[in-house]
């Protein structure tokens, strides 16, 4: 069993399916998302089912990110919401064909507000490398690449 963590989707649906296929994900592979999982990129719905449907085998560890604490805490209260869409929750809203928070899916937010954790225990006493994520690191290939002591497991062609 492989453990694979990844951070920061951020909306981006697509990049994520092509980092599922490049890494060839396996059922009993465990997943460790880092939170911040909408906002942003243009389809935060399609990455929220992503997360529900691998945490139904069990093997999904999905924390919790700002942008889901503000998005939970934007359903509370107006002035949450215009902060939420100020910081791309209005791309959320897009994701999902809606233009109220209140649209969206109850499951969704049920997910969001229920099953993502704040932390996990490991067996791990060694602490990890130090290592950068290079975001929108450019590349004409689509496989990993290493510049200096950052690391682009998805090297994307078109930044945006």
């Amino acid at each position: 069993m492989r453990t694979l963590a990844i951070g920061d989707i951020h909306g981006c649906y697509q990049s994520l399916a092509a980092l599922e296929s490049l890494a060839k994900f396996k059922p009993e592979d465990r997943i460790i998302t880092l939170g911040d999982y909408v906002d942003r990129g243009p389809d935060s719905k399609s990455v929220i089912e992503w997360l529900i449907d691998r945490n139904a085998n069990g093997n999904l560890i999905a924390l919790r990110g700002n942008h889901e604490l503000m998005m939970l805490a934007a359903t509370q209260s107006e002035r949450h919401l215009d902060e939420w869409l100020a910081c791309g929750g209005d791309t959320v809203l897009s994701s999902y064909g809606a233009d109220a928070i209140d649209t969206i899916p109850g499951s969704h937010l049920s997910f969001l507000r229920l099953r993502l954790r704040s932390h996990f225990k490991t067996k791990h006493t060694s602490s990890f490398t130090p290592m950068l994520t290079q975001r929108f690191h450019t590349t004409s290939s689509q496989t990993s690449c290493c510049t200096g002591n950052r690391l682009a497991i998805l090297c994307r062609t078109n930044p945006g």
